[in-house]
């Protein structure tokens, strides 16, 4: 390390010997590479020590040598004849000291602990010393400040056939509540065909979620009648599923519950992904039916029935209903929602013989 004469340093990456030409002699001394100084810089004081060095008139001698000129404060080398020059090369070169250079872990806190292999990318070699961290371990810092969640997706096994599996989760609070005073809704889906069934709450109590999935299950009964429901995955939510009350419900159907652990809301990932595509569609038929949002659970409703009859690549590119039945479903019915519908008002609820025969 070379230290200036303002108390700053600059680092010097190899020492060797540079030769000094005078009218009377050629001069041997010891040198420092300095690649950011701009120019080179000649100390007097280790000079002094084998040569006789005087200052006279602005004129700096070495033995009976003129060697510089003082200009703007400082002595500059003046060759006397045109062929005499200061020797750049270095000869003789040695490593310079490592510890003078900044190691790589000094430059990975100045840039905000950057990666060491991103240092090394942005820093030429010369500019510290060593090649990887000095610790064997990783940085503290970084581990505080980085750490993320690593998620092993591994493909889990699929159900083989109709409610082998139901996946559950409830989305909400949605502000603002829904025409009929929903502020949540819940999502039943089933593995196999990935059909799905939307119910529509009040809130998340666990009274309220066990008398839908009563509702949920009696409806399943009575239209799939030949088929019983296996296991039943959901999130950790202490409110809808995990307390006394649900689990109470599933034991006496011969269901095994499999809630996911805290936190781990990739573990819940079909519900999860079911719910992603609902509130992302919804939102769009709200958009281009410039409905009040208040009408959210009615689009929610209807993006729901429309994926059971939109193809999914998790079964093959088939629609959820042509999973479920093995026929195509039928889409001629099929409006843009909210769009303006006429209903036939009963003969017997028209204000006279040429009363209006049709509401808005």
């Amino acid at each position: 390390m070379v230290h200036l004469g303002d108390n700053s340093t600059v680092p010097a990456i190899a020492a060797g010997i540079i030769n000094l030409t005078l009218p009377s002699r050629v001069i041997s001394i010891e040198a420092l590479f300095v690649p950011r100084l701009q120019a080179s810089l000649l100390s007097v004081s280790p000079l002094s020590i084998t040569y006789r060095i005087t200052f006279k008139n602005s004129v700096c001698f070495l033995e009976d040598c003129r060697l510089g000129l003082l200009a703007d404060g400082v002595y500059r080398f003046v060759p006397h004849k045109a062929k005499t020059t200061l020797v750049n090369a270095i000869t003789l070169p040695v490593q310079a000291n490592s510890a003078c250079l900044p190691s790589i872990d000094l430059w990975h806190q100045r840039l905000g602990h950057l990666s060491n292999q991103t240092l090394m990318m942005l820093l030429p070699q010369s500019a510290y010393s060593g090649t990887t961290s000095t610790g064997s371990l990783p940085c503290d810092i970084c581990i505080k400040a980085k750490h993320q969640r690593k998620v092993e997706r591994q493909a889990a096994p699929r159900a083989t056939r109709l409610f082998e599996l139901l996946h559950s989760d409830l989305c909400g609070p949605i502000s603002p509540q829904s025409a009929s005073g929903a502020r949540y809704f819940i999502l039943y889906i089933d593995d196999f065909s990935r059909l799905t069934w939307v119910y529509f709450l009040q809130s998340k109590a666990a009274s309220e979620v066990a008398s839908v999935f009563q509702e949920f299950m009696a409806r399943v009964a009575r239209r799939f009648s030949q088929y019983s429901m296996v296991r039943f995955r959901s999130d950790n939510g202490k409110g809808e599923y995990d307390n006394g009350l649900f689990r109470g419900i599933l034991p006496g159907s011969g269901t095994s519950f499999e809630p996911s652990p805290p936190y781990t809301q990739h573990k819940n990932g079909v519900s999860e992904r079911m719910i992603r595509t609902i509130v992302t569609k919804a939102p769009a038929l709200l958009l281009d039916s410039c409905l009040e949002e208040e009408f959210w659970a009615e689009a929610v409703n209807t993006a729901v029935y429309l994926h059971a009859r939109s193809p999914s690549r998790s079964i093959g590119s088939l629609t959820p209903y042509e999973k479920l039945f093995g026929v195509k479903p039928e889409l001629g019915h099929l409006r843009p929602f909210g769009c303006a519908a006429y209903k036939l008002i009963p003969e017997a609820q028209r204000t006279g013989k040429f009363g209006e025969r049709a509401k808005k």
